[in-house]
């Protein structure tokens, strides 16, 4: 695939390098908008990525993104994603999900995905993968041994990379590092349990890490010198329209779980923060000089459904590509500056108790 966007010029001796952690959310095919966000910023030589933490499609972008730089090549990190990504969009809609590949990728097909996602959806409420898939064939096997070097990311210096999963039996979340990632790490990651056996792993069934971290920040946090971290936000926070629909009301009760350990492990980072600003253990406190930026497009990604997230035909993907890339460019012109500095996001729509639901606000909405 020809590159539209060619790589910029390497920053002058006088631009100073921001060192940044990246922190990248699940999505299924949504995760296309975390590809184009990547794709943007390498090209920004003046920034580097010291670790990412991802989870689910998050986690995949993580190791593609990963390998690259870990060879030393911020072009060969995106053309590892622009691969995957083109690859990904040449399976059979029904093998990437762990279905018999009754239907072929054709134009028809694609255009019917979301559909055809609709109709998965229904299947899986019947049976489980032990049940219409007793093999546990999985085609992203074979791309992740394609695209992604994992004894490289083991042996690495360059690059901190976490990938997060979700222990079926005791609730606990696994995280995987540069030390043990490997290929079960990623399919344990991108495990969705209606679709995908557990993976084992020692004496642990994983599932989806989106469950317990989309994405888990700690270990950037207490692994990494930068105090940047950029979250990549593939689900949208709040929407406009009350869910009435079967469909529209699983969608968001699976957006609603997948934001709420991040959303919890920002409000702690943030009440840690003000506990300790006036004091001088503040010193010894690594939360102290944490600065949370995100990159997002909910106006967008609001308007999607869960059906989309099936949906791995090559121009939807594309189209998620340079949204991803557009929100990223937003966010360079209007908040580049302010990394290594102070905090950039709008932490108002991360809190968990809004003005209505107070006892007050309620006895007088009753009374009226």
């Amino acid at each position: 695939m020809k590159d539209p966007h060619p790589p910029q010029a390497a920053p002058s001796p006088s631009q100073e390098t921001k060192k940044i952690c990246l922190a990248l959310q699940g999505g299924g095919a949504h995760g296309a908008f975390t590809w184009g966000v990547l794709d943007r910023l390498l090209e920004e030589a003046d920034i580097e990525i010291e670790g990412i933490s991802g989870t689910s499609a998050g986690a995949i972008n993580a190791a593609l993104l990963s390998t690259g730089l870990a060879r030393g090549s911020r072009e060969e990190a995106r053309t590892l994603l622009d691969g995957f990504w083109t690859a990904l969009s040449k399976l059979s809609l029904t093998s990437h999900y762990q279905m018999p590949q009754v239907l072929p990728r054709t134009p028809l097909t694609s255009a019917l995905s979301p559909l055809i996602g609709l109709w998965l959806g229904y299947f899986t409420r019947m049976l489980s993968p032990y049940d219409f898939n007793p093999s546990n064939y999985n085609p992203l096997h074979d791309l992740f041994q394609k695209y992604v070097n994992f004894d490289l990311l083991k042996s690495t210096n360059k690059i901190r990379i976490f990938v997060s999963a979700t222990d079926c039996l005791t609730n606990r979340i696994k995280v995987f590092d540069n030390t043990d990632l490997c290929e079960e790490a990623l399919l344990a990651s991108t495990c969705l349990p209606m679709f995908n056996q557990a993976v084992k792993w020692g004496e642990s069934y994983l599932w989806d890490g989106g469950y317990m971290g989309n994405p888990i920040l700690e270990p950037l946090i207490f692994n990494c010198l930068a105090s940047d971290i950029l979250i990549v936000q593939v689900s949208p926070i709040e929407r406009k329209i009350v869910p009435k629909k079967s469909h529209e009301i699983q969608h968001r009760i699976n957006e609603v779980t997948f934001n709420s350990a991040l959303m919890r492990e920002i409000r702690t980072i943030l009440s840690i923060q003000n506990l300790f600003q006036e004091s001088s253990s503040a010193l010894f406190n690594p939360y102290a000089d944490v600065r949370l930026h995100t990159v997002h497009d909910e106006a967008y990604m609001s308007r999607l459904s869960g059906r989309t997230q099936f949906d791995v035909g090559l121009s939807f993907l594309l189209l998620l590509r340079e949204r991803g890339r557009m929100a990223a460019s937003n966010w360079l012109k209007e908040n580049k500056t302010s990394l290594g500095v102070t905090t950039s996001m709008d932490l108002s729509s991360w809190q968990f108790e809004t003005p209505s639901t107070h006892c007050l606000a309620w006895h007088q909405a009753r009374s009226e």
